[in-house]
């Protein structure tokens, strides 16, 4: 009789793991090396409060906003959930929170990291494969059992990019950078080694990223028995270091600190089984079957070595970021507050964030230290005395146990359940037919229980964590209530069933008067019909993803070799293959099919007060797995990224409520477009067992049942929005409808806009063509999105030509800027040699601050620039630049006007009595025979507050009063004469922001 073998799991504490060249019971994971929790959030952007089609609750805030020249900064944050992985560590700002202070590309490193790895494998399309293609099968598989980072790789890393909510993604295939589903032509340029990559967009601004080794690496470390230790350490993100125009004019340097250390990232369990003969299984003659039941648990580590931001800096701004220190994950860092500050470095603004902190690290082990903190963000205040409030309160907090317990469902959510393992009840009954044995011993060996825990989904356990209320700094608040997701299994029988995670049901805004509006939200199907001209309902919309009926929680492992108890006669002589069966609690597919998530909707339905509706159907797409092509693939596989239509919206319906009956009044549709470029192919390559041949070639085809193949696709494809219709329905049933038509160059035009054309009910049209151009500087400098002509017709008749025109010839330097508008006199026999000039720009500074424009009619105007040459303070009309600097009596010379007095006081302008001072030097210089005669008005400024006071050429003043702690406007005064004829402020205008204390 067979004895079986039981494992015997040995943990080991620390991170220096020992690896075995083969292992029957190795846990099923994914091996990629992926970025850290908080780089990852920074693809997360949601939008301002609303609902999407994955009924997640989204909502953002906005924080400041800065800008450099035309180079803006904004600081904000978003949130967005459909329920909270209790794994989860969260990022800087807390849980689920995400923020766009900075950016970064990341990436994912999938088999052979791309920078290192040598040939890519190419055309296993599947069939009969030959010779030479099993080698290049054999060779990847080698390279990957032996971290050989030189040989052949089957997959493409795939990077992403979020450029500030511009969000997209890339390979780079033999050096070639391909956009994957893009719908703007970015140029992406590589570093040596991809030591750094710089992304400038059509408007010619540049985006550096990963400089001075501003570059994060991670791995990852397990206690699996892994038959493959993993890589060294990646590189995994490449944070943004600065920010150029187009001329370098103005710039934004980032600055971070570095962080080292490892947390853990996830844990799961695998059972090893072979308790009888399975199909698959090719003994020798002799040949005794070695039973086993090996369960196997798995602690994965993510090590790391990251940045955190800690400065931006502009000629405009400071903005430093302070932070405290974690304790779930340790020498991670909390942002603790914000500090913005002008070019005098005086302190403008400030942001605090406060958290609140649940569990501890009483008595924990080293091996779990921090598995019970967590953070969430409770309150963001603003302004200097921090009096802008907001709040935010959660879900039962408290009663969510500590990462990695059993208490989880299979997207990682709460579920309230309680249990002894990760594999999940429900796929391990359902895979108990596999090892029945019906005449034991004779027939093989029974095995024993197999541990297991509930990990289906529980409402309202899968609430906690979420976002309950935002009270808002003018005292209203916004209360958020869930329903579960619910999906229909089986199409014969339409009953719903509770899925994974929780969508937004309703949505509760409570004014700080005591009015509420409410938003209720409803996902069924919405079937539009046209000849009345209302919305009936249907079955629910959703589109969820279940690949078999084990749910990927079964897969096959093999053992191979030599038997010397055989006497040869086997199908490899004494050769034997014997397969295991094996149960994981990770899938060996991505459940997330959606795009990231695990659930979608196509139609969501939102009722505002019961009274009127609005809804929105989106285009659902399920993302395809990995091909099978060759072999059992039982190994992790991820999604081709293929569908690029996936959760874009075709139509939406608005219209009013009365008596159950939904009336439509206006609909929209949306259509789209694409063109493929290139796809590229990715292969995932296992090799199950040392085939009996391994070294040698003349049975190469028996080999190959050793080797399973998959293919998944990225796709090099360009879409865009070509078509919009919006249809109004008219009080008698009548239908108004205007088509909007966008035409766009093909990839030589870099996918540009190339026609905007707008047809409306009554047959009349208009239509605005734009043309670029792709050569000399606007090509150097990557301006290819920005139009230099525009033609607009009406009913296909030509009525404007407009021409944008742009120079390098300037007085002191060459840079790249508008030179002025033309427009075409239509009237003309010749339109293209009758031209006018609507607005000419005569000259600029060094760093793009335009010194003089004529207008129209020829009246010259000259701009004076203080605060350090970032700021306007003085406009004369009538007067040309040049002749300004060979006035005499003002100081200024062919230099430059610097040493003007009204530039020396405005840069030391840093509180009230120092603008006072300089007021009196703008009077003055107003006052000055040399320019009296002259149109003057004249600014003053707080900077990155606003600007201060206006005084026209007639000499009224306005004055700007800011609230001194929040920044916000409160009073416009006007300079006017009272009753004694002596001239006084008076307020002309008052602003009322009524915050909660």
């Amino acid at each position: 009789m067979n004895k079986p073998i039981y494992s015997v799991l040995l943990f080991c504490i620390g991170l220096q793991i020992h690896y075995a060249q083969t292992s029957l019971s190795n846990v099923t994971v994914d091996k990629a090396i992926t970025p850290t929790a908080t780089v990852a959030s920074l693809g997360k952007y949601g939008d301002k409060s609303g609902v999407d089609n994955k009924g997640k609750y989204n909502t953002s805030i906005d924080l400041a906003s800065l800008k450099s020249g035309e180079l803006n900064y904004n600081i904000g944050l978003s949130y967005s959930s459909n329920g909270l992985k209790i794994n989860d560590w969260g990022a800087r700002t807390g849980l689920l929170w995400s923020d766009n202070f900075t950016s970064a590309i990341y990436r994912t490193v999938r088999g052979q990291p791309d920078e290192y790895a040598g040939s890519k494998v190419t055309g296993l399309e599947g069939g009969s494969y030959t010779l030479d293609q099993y080698l290049v099968i054999k060779e990847t598989a080698d390279a990957l059992e032996n971290n050989n980072t030189a040989g052949r790789d089957g997959e493409s890393d795939i990077f992403h990019y979020n450029i500030f909510g511009l969000t997209g993604s890339f390979v780079i295939v033999n050096g070639q950078v391909l956009q994957i589903n893009y719908s703007e032509k970015l140029k992406i340029e590589v570093g040596s080694g991809y030591s750094s990559f710089t992304i400038t967009l059509k408007n010619g601004n540049r985006y550096y990223f990963g400089n001075n080794n501003t570059i994060e690496y991670t791995t990852y470390d397990t206690q699996c028995n892994d038959e493959i230790a993993p890589l060294p350490k990646q590189k995994t993100a490449w944070f943004l270091t600065k920010i150029e125009d187009l001329n370098a004019s103005n710039i934004i340097n980032f600055t971070y600190g570095s962080i080292s250390n490892y947390y853990t990232e996830d844990k799961s369990e695998t059972i090893t089984i072979k308790n009888k003969t399975y199909a698959g299984d090719a003994p020798c003659w002799n040949h005794q079957l070695k039973y086993l039941f090996a369960p196997n648990t798995c602690t994965r580590y993510k090590i790391f070595d990251t940045k955190y931001l800690t400065k931006v800096s502009s000629q405009d701004f400071t903005v430093d970021y302070l932070y405290t220190d974690r304790e779930d994950i340790m020498t991670e860092k909390l942002l603790d507050h914000i500090e913005i500050k002008n070019q005098g470095n005086v302190i403008v603004n400030k942001i605090k964030f406060d958290y609140q902190k649940f569990g501890n690290n009483n008595g924990a082990a080293y091996n779990n230290w921090g598995y019970s903190v967590r953070y969430f963000l409770n309150k963001v205040s603003i302004g200097k005395s921090l009096d802008q409030k907001y709040t935010f309160t959660y879900n039962n907090l408290p009663q969510l146990p500590a990462r990695f317990s059993y208490t989880q469902d299979l997207a990682g959510i709460y579920n309230g359940t309680a249990g002894s393992s990760f594999l999940p009840t429900e796929y391990v009954q359902k895979a108990q037919p596999i090892f029945t044995v019906v005449n034991s011993p004779l027939e093989g060996w029974p095995i024993p229980g197999i541990p297991s825990s509930d990990r289906s989904p529980h409402f309202p356990q899968s609430t906690y964590g979420l976002m309950a209320s935002i009270q808002y700094p003018t005292g209203g608040i916004e209360n958020i209530l869930y329903e579960p997701n619910t999906v229909i299994k089986d199409s014969n029988t339409p009953v719903e069933s509770e899925f994974y995670g929780v969508r937004t049901k309703r949505i509760e805004l409570l004014s700080n008067t005591g009015d509420m509006i409410t938003k209720e939200y409803k996902y069924a199907i919405a079937e539009y019909d046209s000849i009345n001209n209302n919305i009936t309902f249907g079955a629910i919309s959703s589109l969820f993803s279940l690949n078999d009926e084990f749910g990927g929680h079964v897969s096959s492992v093999y053992d191979a070799g030599q038997d010397t108890n055989c006497g040869g006669g086997g199908p490899y002589g004494s050769f034997y293959i014997d397969r295991y069966m094996k149960i994981n609690s990770n899938k060996i597919y991505d459940l997330n099919r959606f795009q990231g998530d695990f659930i979608s909707y196509s139609d969501v339905t939102e009722i505002t007060n019961g009274k009127r509706f609005k809804i929105k159907k989106y285009i659902t797409m399920e993302d395809w797995f990995t091909q099978p092509l060759l072999g059992e693939l039982n190994s992790y596989s991820p999604n081709s990224e293929y569908f690029w239509f996936a959760n874009l919206m075709s139509d939406q319906y608005e219209g009013e409520i009365s008596n159950s009956l939904y009336g439509v009044k206006r609909f929209s549709r949306w259509g789209y477009d694409y063109k493929d470029y290139q796809f590229i192919n990715n292969y995932v390559i296992n090799r199950d067992y040392i085939p009996v041949n391994h070294f040698g070639t003349a049975y190469y085809t028996d080999n190959l049942n050793a080797y399973a193949v998959g293919k998944y696709i990225f796709p090099n494809r360009w879409y865009n929005n070509y078509k919009k219709s919006e249809t109004t329905i008219l009080e008698d049933g009548g239908k108004l409808t205007q088509e909007t038509t966008f035409k766009y160059y093909d990839i030589n035009g870099y996918n540009n806009l190339k026609s905007v054309e707008n047809k409306y009910s009554d047959a009349t049209t208009d239509r605005k063509d734009f043309t670029y151009s792709y050569t000399g500087d606007f090509l150097q400098n990557y301006m290819i999105g920005i139009p230099v002509k525009t033609e607009e017709y009406k009913n296909n008749k030509i009525i404007a030509r407009t021409y944008y025109g742009f120079s390098k010839v300037w007085w002191h330097h060459e840079k790249l800027f508008p030179s002025g508008i033309s427009k075409t006199n239509m009237n003309a026999l010749i339109p293209d040699n009758e031209w006018t000039e609507e607005i000419k720009y005569d000259q600029y500074d060094n760093k793009g601050n335009l010194l003089q424009y004529t207008t129209k009619f020829g009246v010259p105007v000259t701009l004076l620039y203080g605060y350090n040459k970032t700021q306007p303070i003085a406009k004369i009309e009538g007067l040309d630049y040049t002749v300004f600097l060979s006035l005499p009596g003002l100081g200024v010379n062919a230099s430059g006007y610097d040493n003007l007095e009204i530039c020396q006081k405005s840069n030391a302008d840093v509180d009230a009595a120092s603008e006072e001072v300089l007021l009196t030097a703008l009077d003055n210089f107003r006052k000055n025979p040399a320019v009296s005669g002259y149109q003057i008005t004249t600014y003053t400024y707080d900077p990155l507050v606003g600007v201060t006071s206006i005084t026209s050429p007639s000499g009224v003043r306005e004055k700007y009063i800011y609230d001194p702690y929040t920044n916000r406007l409160k009073e416009v005064k006007v300079m006017e004469k009272d009753s004694n004829g002596n001239y006084a402020y008076k307020i002309s205008k008052e602003y009322q922001y009524n915050y909660k204390q």
